[in-house]
């Protein structure tokens, strides 16, 4: 572990963070009663086994089955069923409301991948 502190979360609640050296690359990882519930991906070192991650373009993760456009804290993400317990963030989007998938650009990338865990797959490092 390289650092242990509390950062401002979601509305500016306080929340314990840690930086965890992996090997391949850092993750910061959010903690709570704990344990870690949610790992921060913001460099492309991970990635999932068909490639998806920090840098991947909409594109790629439209042709997937099961895409959902979410919003969350006004950022835009998009899940991929097959991508169980990933959510990927876009960059250069706010929206209060889901875009329409179509009415993404292909060029916009994913700026960060959020894992909160699932039983069937996940990320490894690249």
């Amino acid at each position: 572990m390289l650092e242990d502190t509390t950062t401002l979360g979601p509305e500016a609640v306080p929340q314990r963070t840690l930086l965890v050296d992996l090997g391949v690359d850092s993750v910061t990882a959010v903690v709570d009663e704990d344990r870690i519930w949610r790992l921060h991906l913001v460099r492309p070192g991970f990635r999932t086994t068909d490639s998806l991650g920090v840098g991947s373009p909409v594109s790629a993760l439209r042709t997937r089955q099961g895409v959902e456009v979410l919003t969350g804290e006004n950022q835009v993400f998009l899940t991929v069923a097959e991508a169980c317990g990933l959510s990927f963030r876009l960059g250069g989007m706010e929206a209060m409301r889901p875009p329409a998938l179509n009415a993404i650009a292909d060029s916009v990338r994913v700026e960060e991948v959020l894992v909160v865990g699932c039983s069937s797959g996940g990320v490894g490092p690249a």
